[in-house]
């Protein structure tokens, strides 16, 4: 038990020191996001989760997005869908995706930042961890 403790403690100092971080659990791909200016569109938000990794259920994953000169954002931030009461599965079987609906007011090319905030879990050591993962959206208004 004292070898775990003395473990656990050397772990946290050198993820709080920087030399060591976690892998990226998610990675997001983008889909959509070609629009006529003026017009409303939207993006797809999928993602693409590493292996040996779980997304936990709850709480719910969230991608926040911040406003850019150009496109109104119908939200910026997106929580991923609420969890069925009745389920009593604690990891999602599949990753749910977010839909970003916009507005493009010109013609342009544009980058929605933000970012993917999420609960993992690691399926050989149990390891379980919250990770944020910056997004750039690509838009393309014509």
């Amino acid at each position: 038990m004292l070898n775990f403790l003395l473990g656990l403690a050397l772990f946290s100092q050198l993820q709080l020191n920087g030399v060591f971080e976690l892998p990226q659990i998610i990675e997001p791909e983008y889909s959509g996001g070609v629009l006529a200016a003026g017009n409303s569109g939207f993006v797809e938000v999928t993602m693409e989760v590493r292996d040996g990794f779980l997304i936990n259920r709850i709480p719910q994953m969230q991608l926040n997005l911040q406003p850019v000169d150009g496109v109104t954002l119908a939200q910026t931030r997106l929580l991923s869908p609420e969890d069925d009461p009745k389920s009593t599965d604690t990891y999602y079987a599949e990753v749910p995706g977010f839909t970003v609906n916009l507005r493009a007011t010109r013609p342009g090319s544009y980058v929605i930042p933000g970012e993917l905030v999420y609960f993992f879990c690691n399926k050989a050591d149990g390891y379980c961890s919250r990770q944020t993962v910056e997004v750039r959206i690509p838009i393309r208004a014509e």
